[in-house]
């Protein structure tokens, strides 16, 4: 199984700058709210993500 290099970002809307949040806003298509947090995740199609990067994983560390 190959791996890819992913980049992730998991920050709290109130700490992004006014440019990142319009981005993102335009990119989910509705406005958030300051005590939001947003995660997102780059990686290369057809080639699995790492464990941490898997979507049971991620609902888990959401949950604390």
């Amino acid at each position: 199984m190959t791996q890819s290099i992913q980049t992730s970002v998991d920050r709290t809307v109130s700490d992004i700058t006014p440019d990142q949040r319009h981005a993102i806003e335009e990119l989910v298509g509705g406005d958030l709210a300051p005590d939001q947090r947003i995660f997102v995740l780059a990686y290369r199609p057809g080639i699995e993500p790492v464990t941490a990067a898997r979507p049971c994983d991620l609902r888990r560390a959401l949950r604390g």
